[in-house]
């Protein structure tokens, strides 16, 4: 009777064993799934971010050329402007030595026209 007990118990381990073996492989096998999905993502996250630094020192060495080509730019801005106004006021002291120059004209056409003025 007791070998009988004793082989009931060793067969009643062994179904245990089996069952949490079977368990565990059934829980294991998504899991594991989704950790190899996992490191794909991280993976190819590793990747974009390599390609993102290597952009980033790219344009850390483009900046100072964009810096000094910007301040050039503001220069010739500043430069233009000078000149605009400048071209303004040499348009508007013409405007009114002509404007003058019309005024004078006409009043000497009107004094020859009167007969006041000098031939």
């Amino acid at each position: 009777m007791s070998l009988i007990i004793f082989g009931l118990v060793i067969l009643g381990g062994l179904i245990y064993i089996f069952y949490t073996v079977f368990s565990y492989v059934e829980q294991s096998t998504p899991l594991a799934n989704r950790i190899r999905d996992l490191q794909i993502g991280v993976e190819q996250k590793q990747g974009r971010l390599a390609e993102y630094q290597h952009r980033v020192a790219v344009l850390q060495e483009e900046l100072p050329g964009s810096h000094n080509a910007t301040a050039r730019l503001e220069q010739w801005i500043d430069l233009l402007r000078q000149q605009k106004v400048r071209v303004e006021g040499e348009r508007q002291k013409k405007t009114k030595a002509g404007a003058r120059g019309e005024a004078l004209k006409e009043m000497l056409t009107q004094r020859k026209q009167q007969g006041g003025g000098r031939p």
